[in-house]
């Protein structure tokens, strides 16, 4: 089987069609991973760039078979075409902040993040995750340690391992939110203003006045 080690002079592999792992062995641990279109792993070993480097992955993400270490680093997910996920993948920290950015799951797969989710889309555009049927509670997110995201839009979604607090999103149903921990939370951010008359109302208060230099 082949083998490509992109580590040892700190390369960045860039490609624009579909990177294959299939019976041979890509490392990438001090490298970067530029993929502007699929990840397929069928078999063989994919060794992903570690904390300090860059994976970015514009397309589809297939794992059938074979490994994929996620050498403590971080999946981001860029440009604003469509993602499908497919198969069980555990990864350290999985990242998307690109507005209008929409991630299918396929039907009855977990994807497990043992770092940090970091999900940011915009007041405008959300960030969306689907499944890719209609069946609710479909795909699982398992996360290592209580998580909050922001700006998404979530159908069809279960959460294991502890919770996911989801700010400002869109709760599209089929939703795990009504069940027990872990579970989604839905919580929408707002400020009150003081009202006239309490102790802080809305003009601010001037507590003491003294020229200037004193002390």
């Amino acid at each position: 089987a082949s083998q490509l080690d992109i580590s040892t002079n700190t390369n960045t592999l860039t490609t624009a069609g579909k990177l294959t792992i299939d019976g041979g062995t890509l490392t990438a641990t001090s490298g970067n991973i530029d993929a502007n279109g699929n990840v397929s792993i069928s078999s063989g070993t994919l060794t992903a760039p570690g904390s300090t480097k860059t994976f970015a992955i514009a397309g589809n993400f297939a794992h059938s078979g074979g490994t994929f270490t996620h050498s403590s680093g971080t999946v981001t997910w860029d440009t604003t075409t469509t993602a499908t996920i497919s198969g069980d993948t555990t990864f350290n920290n999985f990242s998307c902040t690109t507005p209008g950015k929409q991630i299918t799951f396929t039907a009855g797969t977990n994807q497990t993040m043992g770092g940090t989710l970091t999900l940011t889309g915009s007041s405008t555009s959300n960030v969306a995750l689907r499944s890719s049927t209609a069946a609710v509670k479909s795909w699982t997110m398992t996360v290592a340690s209580a998580q909050a995201v922001q700006l998404v839009d979530v159908q069809n979604s279960e959460v294991a391992g502890a919770d996911i607090t989801c700010y400002s999103c869109t709760n599209s149903g089929g939703n795990d939110d009504g069940d027990a921990s872990p579970h989604w939370i839905f919580q929408n951010l707002s400020i009150s203003i003081p009202q006239m008359g309490k102790t802080v109302d809305q003009s601010p208060t001037v507590i003491g006045i003294a020229p200037a230099g004193a002390s």
